[in-house]
Formats: C-alpha cells, sequence, structure tokens
C-alpha cells in the first residue's frame, strides 16, 4: 500500500511542475499544450498518441497533394498554434478535409482563436462536421461564442444517434488501440473514411433531425453581440427552447426588454403558453416597449399555472416538429 501510495505521490510530484508551467508561460498556445499533458492519466502514452496521428495525417496528406496544397500556404500562421494544435491530433486528422476546405475565406478570422479552440475541442469535436458547413455564419462571432463556451455548449446538444452517425471514423482508430498498430492499414481506413466522407446534405440533415442548432443559427447575428448580457438567461431559458422556437421570430425584437428579468426565461415556457399568440396580432406586441410592462409580465410568470398548460405546449411542439420534419423530407 505504502508503495502505491508513493507511486501516486510521485506522479503527482512530477506534474506538479507541468501545471505550474501552464499557469505561467506567457504563449496561450504552450499553456495549452502544458494544461492537456498534466491533465492526461498517461502523459507519455498521451503524446504518443499525438506523434502517431500527426504521421498518419502527414502520410495521408501525402498522398492527397490537392489537399496538402491547399494547407501548405497557411504554415507560418498555423506555426504558432501548433503546441496547441499538436495536442489534438487525434481528434482533428479525421476532419482534415473539412477544415482545409474552409481556409481560404474563413483562417484569418478564426486564426486569432485557435488556441482557445483547440481548448475545448473534446466538447466542440462532436459537432465539427456542422460547424464548418456554417462557418459563415459562426466564424464572425468566434470571440462571444467562446467566452460564453459554457452556457451555450447545451444548445448545440444532439442525440446519441447523431454522434454515431458522425464519428464512424473512429472506428480506424479504436480497432487498434490496444495493440500493435498497423501503420499502412490505418492510414488505409482513414484515408477511406476521407472518401467516403459524408456528403454535406447528409450533415445538414442529420443535424436538422437531431438538433435544435440549425433552428438557432438564422439568429446568431442578433443574439451573439448581446450575449454579455443575456449570458444569464440562457442556463435558464434552455430546457423551454422547444415551445419557444415556434415563435422565435416574433419574439426576436423584445428579447433584449427582458434582459433583466430572469423570471421571464425561467418561466418562459408558461409565457408562450398563455401569451404566445399575441406576438402574432399586429401592433399588440408593441405594448412590451412601455416601461414597466416586461416587468410586470416577468411577476405574471410566476404565478400563471404551468400545470394547466403543459398538455397544450407539448401538443403544439408535436404538431410544430412534426411539420418540421414534413418540410425536410420534402424535395427541394
Amino acid at each position: 500500500m505504502q508503495q502505491g501510495g508513493l507511486t501516486v505521490s510521485t506522479e503527482r510530484l512530477c506534474r506538479r511542475p507541468v501545471e505550474i508551467a501552464a499557469q505561467v508561460v506567457p504563449s496561450s498556445s504552450l499553456r495549452v499544450f502544458l494544461s492537456r499533458v498534466a491533465a492526461a492519466p498517461d502523459p507519455w502514452g498521451f503524446l504518443l498518441d499525438q506523434a502517431k496521428a500527426g504521421l498518419l495525417m502527414t502520410g495521408s496528406l501525402a498522398s492527397r497533394p490537392p489537399l496538402a496544397a491547399s494547407i501548405i500556404p497557411y504554415y507560418p500562421s498555423i506555426l504558432p498554434h501548433l503546441p496547441s494544435i499538436y495536442t489534438r491530433l487525434t481528434i482533428l486528422w479525421p476532419h482534415v478535409p473539412g477544415i482545409a476546405r474552409i481556409l481560404d475565406p474563413y483562417f484569418d478570422v478564426v486564426e486569432p482563436h485557435i488556441d482557445r479552440i483547440m481548448e475545448r475541442m473534446d466538447q466542440i469535436e462532436p459537432h465539427l462536421p456542422y460547424l464548418l458547413l456554417h462557418l459563415d455564419v459562426l466564424a464572425p462571432h468566434c470571440g462571444p461564442l467562446l467566452d460564453h463556451f459554457d452556457e451555450l455548449m447545451p444548445y448545440a446538444s444532439s442525440k446519441e444517434e447523431m454522434e454515431r452517425g458522425l464519428e464512424g471514423w473512429k472506428e480506424c482508430y479504436i480497432e487498434q488501440r490496444g495493440s500493435k498498430v498497423d501503420v499502412d492499414r490505418l492510414t488505409a481506413c482513414v484515408i477511406e473514411s476521407w472518401d467516403d466522407a459524408l456528403p454535406e446534405a447528409e450533415i445538414k440533415m442529420r443535424y436538422q433531425e437531431a438538433s435544435y442548432l440549425p433552428r438557432l443559427l438564422p439568429y446568431v447575428d442578433f443574439l451573439v453581440p448581446r450575449l454579455d448580457v443575456l449570458a444569464p438567461h440562457l442556463r435558464l431559458v434552455h430546457r423551454h427552447l422547444p415551445h419557444i422556437l415556434p415563435y422565435m421570430e416574433n419574439l426576436l425584437p423584445y428579447i433584449p426588454l427582458f434582459a433583466s428579468h430572469p423570471k421571464a426565461s425561467a418561466n418562459a415556457d408558461v409565457l408562450v403558453g398563455y401569451l404566445g399568440w399575441i406576438l402574432r396580432v399586429p401592433v399588440v406586441p408593441k405594448i412590451l416597449f412601455i416601461p414597466k410592462v416586461p416587468k410586470l409580465i416577468a411577476e405574471l410568470s410566476t404565478v400563471l399555472p404551468r400545470k394547466l398548460i403543459q398538455p397544450v405546449l407539448e401538443r403544439r411542439r408535436r404538431r410544430w416538429e412534426a411539420a418540421e420534419r414534413a418540410l425536410l423530407q420534402t424535395p427541394s
């Protein structure tokens, strides 16, 4: 037992300098690198896994000259971020084709945030194929989105079926983990996954069916610049999202009026259940701009009975989602 305790203490003692260095080094990329190494259960194994992934990615790019040619011009700008990127190579390398496709239009916008993105890549990765398709909307807001990452991630949540559908490439690596890695076989598997990557239309369709994120994308330009004010509401309103989305277009101009009234978000289902119809009546919603009216409605939300409106809300939700599915299945 003492020997086991000594081993644990020794491991902790060895990690401590790395943890301290991660807090004081001036480079954000090195901070991410050192933090990831310090947090890894097996630091040397972790570094070895990343090195293997880097070699495999290099070999795969060598067999795809056009793909490599699209990345090479950005190498000088990528170089300062290599330490943080290195810690995510096992995650990033299957997504190289999608990343290469967006470098030209969006690299300059995303580049200042690369280290923060790498820091969060474990949580971002399940959604990466879809996010890469919509960088035109998301890239300009990269900084604020990362500032409020923890509050926003629940809004990108998706079903397990979605993750299985988009992460089939992991089988290439998982199949050989714990045994002697056959580099040629592993490289061939990844190259095949690049060739058989899901088409954009398929990725979009699966995400439309599995997540509320596609329904929120049209409102990013309006909401993200206001996140500093609206952030306290994100946790409160999230569970009511299925009931709010049908009213989102009408509700949008009035959201900032409730920024100082979190009770309205905590009871958003009650408000749209009883009062949502008012949003679709011409002129009537303008009363929300009258001082004290938003506060009055927020207080009202705490006394309106939720139990009475829940069956109605559920029926509305089912009808709306059925209409959404039918729209998706209609040939364009």
